[in-house]
């Protein structure tokens, strides 16, 4: 899992396939805690091409992933790819106010 704030969103590449499968892709980058290497670019497909879009700049986002590694022409490569994208909220909000230790107003006993 990784956690850290979205840095950019590249734009999406669509496509069909073979089968005649409509596919889209899109590539993010995501700025974790890491001293040496902070950045982590990571793809993602269909599923969930319009939920990073609708994420903010900034946000703090939780990321679950798989690596894919495949051989092209003698050469291997690495793909970070997102399957389950979860935006973080930096706040609660308590919509009825604050309560203080002594407030026993919104107890359910």
């Amino acid at each position: 899992m990784i956690t850290g704030k979205m840095k950019l969103i590249a734009d999406e590449r669509t496509g069909t396939g073979s089968t005649g499968i409509e596919w889209k892709v899109i590539t993010f980058v995501v700025e974790t805690d890491d001293k040496y290497n902070p950045d982590i670019a990571l793809k993602a497909g269909t599923k969930l091409v319009d939920v990073i879009k609708g994420i903010k700049k900034g946000t703090q986002v939780e990321i679950e992933y798989n690596l894919k590694s495949r051989e092209y022409q003698g050469k291997w490569y690495t793909d970070v790819e997102a399957y389950k994208v979860t935006p973080l909220s930096a706040t609660v909000t308590n919509t009825k106010g604050s309560l203080s230790p002594n407030d026993d107003t919104d107890l359910p006993f």
